[in-house]
């Protein structure tokens, strides 16, 4: 009997996204092409990242390993990684993620990008294993006065409540785009449920 094949495409795994079944491993199951948080892209087996052995790409592996010497001796903690996540989608254009955050001018404090150890005091500890760090402002920097633990419900609750809207290219917001045009916010909230969309979302004179 055929064993299933499991789709990995488009899924998380630690800090790795499925992206493409490549062919058959050598010893047994498939080989599938992953995307890091870091931007880069490695090959691996698809079980074995299932089953939790790789959560990460090889160079990253090697990044932890190291860190682990350093002295504060946290870079195996949950807040480590998100620390190292939460810069990397803002500072490496080789990131999946960069479009969305560097690359709309989301920044990490100095504070923060210079140091692990004033992140955790800052954030302090996360409450559970479902949080991680969410800007309260989506349109903001990560820094202290704007970021909290967050669940994923209460994430993407945040995410509703600041829709991204992409026009001609550009990305932002919809208060980013009430700000630019200089027309209320809920006057656009109200066009996007008519169907408006694109340019006419920005035009003054529009009903």
């Amino acid at each position: 009997m055929t064993a299933k094949i499991i789709d990995m495409t488009g899924r998380r795994y630690g800090s790795v996204i499925g992206l493409r079944q490549v062919g058959p491993s050598k010893w047994r199951g498939l080989i599938w092409h992953f995307a890091c948080d870091c931007g880069r892209e490695f090959e691996a087996s698809g079980s074995e990242v299932r089953r939790g052995n790789i959560t990460r790409c090889p160079a990253c592996s090697m990044d932890a390993k190291r860190a682990s010497k350093t002295v504060h001796g946290l870079s195996c903690t949950p807040e480590y990684r998100n620390w190292c996540a939460m810069k990397t989608r803002c500072l490496n254009p080789r990131s999946h993620a960069f479009a969305e955050y560097g690359g709309r001018g989301i920044m990490v404090c100095e504070r923060w990008k210079e140091s692990f150890e004033a992140f955790l005091s800052d954030m302090g500890e996360r409450p559970t294993p479902e949080h991680t760090v969410e800007r309260k402002n989506n349109s903001g920097n990560y820094d202290p006065g704007n970021c909290v633990w967050a669940t994923r419900s209460e994430q993407a609750n945040n995410k509703r409540n600041n829709r991204l809207i992409s026009i001609d290219g550009s990305v932002k917001t919809l208060a980013e785009w009430s700000r630019t045009v200089g027309i209320n916010e809920s006057s656009m909230r109200k066009r996007l449920s008519r169907g408006v969309s694109g340019k006419a979302l920005l035009e003054r004179n529009a009903a």
